[in-house]
């Protein structure tokens, strides 16, 4: 197990990051490092990996401090994502999974019979085989995050730690890219710690988190660390709470009136999406207000009627009439 004993992170002459860190990594389960931007997200992973001393305490793995291993053990086993992208490589996704072999192989030999099932086996987990042929420097982000990973994965090591392997990548993606991680850490029994800013696909798959904050760390389950505050303490801001029904971030307003919406129960679909579109122009919707909002069943569809002013057709029109209109609080 990757332990920390008393750990301080930061530079020499300058003030500790972090209160001291007594913990252990979850083996075989994804863990996801959150905090702000300047917590210590990156030098808490350098540290761990062995490429940044700690100012004080280690870090540990099977009860052997890695300040003792040799380059070689140490690189078999704790591999590390950045995301740092060669634009101008040339080498083909396969050599590149390749390199994770590096650790293993002799001055004298080239590729094992070994070697290769290890690479195709990290090709295949992360839905890369198609891709081995490609140059690297053709690759989308996305792509390229997987060929880091299958690299990590031919590396053969129990530990992976990955710094931003989302950055830069669109929505569909930062999901996929963590569900790939959490199959691993399940399936394939790896110890994953993910540093990331995408909170929302990382507390939907993290089985633990880690969360600097108040130069503490704070390690729970997401929902406890949701259900307590902490993650509002952390995250959110005088405008910018946190929604823990929904799991989401969402800003505030002084609302421009009050109102009340009602809709048939089969309904529920177009009167929540309604209430998000209110509350994102600055209405409150309540349980009782004068400015009474109907959702009624249409031919097609629904219409929206604002009591005493008419009826609209669509939810566009309907908002779009809001927005134009002043209306007293």
């Amino acid at each position: 197990m990757l332990t920390t004993e008393n750990l301080e992170i930061g530079y020499p002459k300058a003030p500790a990051l972090l209160a001291p860190i007594s913990a252990q990594v979850p083996l075989h389960r994804l863990t996801v490092l959150l905090g702000a931007n300047g917590a210590g997200k990156s030098s808490l992973l350098r540290t761990l990996a062995g490429l940044q001393r700690s100012r004080a305490g280690k870090v540990s793995w099977a009860g052997k401090d890695i300040s003792d291993f040799s380059v070689q053990d140490l690189a078999q086993t704790i591999s590390l994502v950045l995301t740092y992208r060669p634009q101008d490589s040339y080498m083909t996704v396969e050599e590149v999974v390749a390199l994770g072999r590096f650790p293993y192989m002799r001055w004298h030999q080239g590729r094992q019979k070994e070697d290769t099932q290890i690479i195709e086996t990290a090709l295949a987990c992360t839905q890369a085989t198609h891709l081995r042929h490609k140059r690297l420097a053709t690759l989308s982000d996305g792509q390229f995050q997987k060929v880091m990973i299958a690299r990590a994965l031919a590396q053969d090591t129990p530990v992976i730690l990955l710094d931003e392997p989302t950055a830069h990548l669109d929505l569909a993606h930062r999901f996929l890219i963590f569900e790939l991680l959490c199959a691993l850490a399940h399936t394939a029994q790896k110890t994953i710690l993910v540093a990331t800013h995408d909170l929302e696909p990382a507390l939907q798959t993290a089985d633990k988190v880690w969360l600097l904050h108040n130069q503490q760390c704070h390690i729970a389950l997401p929902e406890s660390l949701a259900w307590e505050g902490t993650l509002a303490r952390a995250f959110g801001s005088e405008r910018l709470v946190y929604d823990t029904q929904n799991d989401t971030f969402r800003l505030t307003q002084t609302p421009l009136a009050c109102l009340q919406l009602t809709c048939l129960p089969e309904a529920t679909e177009a009167l929540h999406a309604t209430q998000k579109a209110l509350q994102r122009i600055g209405f409150e919707v309540v349980d009782s207000a004068p400015l009474q909002i109907r959702l009624l069943p249409a031919p097609v569809g629904y219409c929206w009627e604002w009591v005493g002013k008419g009826q609209y057709n669509d939810l566009e029109t309907f908002i779009n009439t809001l927005q134009t209109w002043r209306i007293p609080i």
